[in-house]
């Protein structure tokens, strides 16, 4: 049974997921590590450009809009 409009965000294959192998060297990466810092790096910028007075309210929101930062680190795990 279905609900009218239902739209799934993920569909599990019939014999489940492939299993890992390796990385897809057709799909460049960028490693976690450094996209970790450079998010901080730009926030910081910002907040250091609006609180020298050097950008207002609109440059620093235009500047963070988007910005996402968050990592979690469990012990040896990323």
């Amino acid at each position: 049974m279905t609900t009218p409009g239902f739209r799934p965000l993920h569909v599990v294959p019939p014999h489940g997921p492939p299993a890992w192998e390796a990385p897809d060297p057709t799909r460049p990466t960028v490693p976690l590590p450094a996209r970790a810092e450079q998010a901080p790096a730009d926030h910081r910028a910002a907040v250091e450009d609006l609180a020298a007075g050097t950008t207002d309210g609109e440059a620093f929101e235009a500047r963070t809009r988007g910005l996402r930062i968050g990592l979690v680190v469990d012990g040896a795990s990323m």
